[in-house]
């Protein structure tokens, strides 16, 4: 009896030292963030964080609540009707871009860099023709 309290007065003492000794804490998995967003914000949409940092959100999140948004994976996403894509190609994402055969100025990914206006997201893994209405993309996670 005596050797059980001993010890488990020393698992608390030595898990109290521990508590105050931490360099770091886990936030979130590998390759997502945890991000409030400022407006509500739909699964699968691409946003711009700011010119360093983008991702594709996981679920939904309403306005000024936390969700995921991921940093690094691969997505198929709607591509400019306007370009070809080879695979390796920088990928950027162009908010206002028009994606092949959908809404015109709702964003699309694009092998164009624009005069460098537009926020390169990653590369493509496949090539796609200008008729093709996705591509896919291995996100960077952050502009280098």
């Amino acid at each position: 009896m005596k050797k059980t309290f001993i010890s488990i007065i020393l698992i608390a003492v030595m898990a109290a030292v521990s508590s105050f000794a931490v360099d770091a804490t886990y936030v979130s998995g590998p390759g997502s963030i945890p991000w409030t967003a400022t407006s509500a914000v739909s699964a699968g949409d691409v946003i711009v964080l700011n010119t360093n940092l983008f991702g594709v959100v996981k679920t939904d999140i309403a306005s000024n609540e936390v969700g995921t948004v991921y940093v690094e994976g691969v997505y198929e996403m709607a591509k400019d009707g306007s370009v070809v894509t080879a695979i390796g190609d920088r990928i950027y994402w162009v908010t206002s871009g028009n994606p092949f055969g959908t809404t015109t100025g709702t964003g699309a990914a694009s092998s164009s860099s624009s005069a460098g206006t537009n926020s390169c997201i990653g590369c493509a893994i496949e090539t796609r023709a200008i008729s093709n209405t996705t591509v896919r993309v291995m996100l960077q996670g952050w502009k280098q």
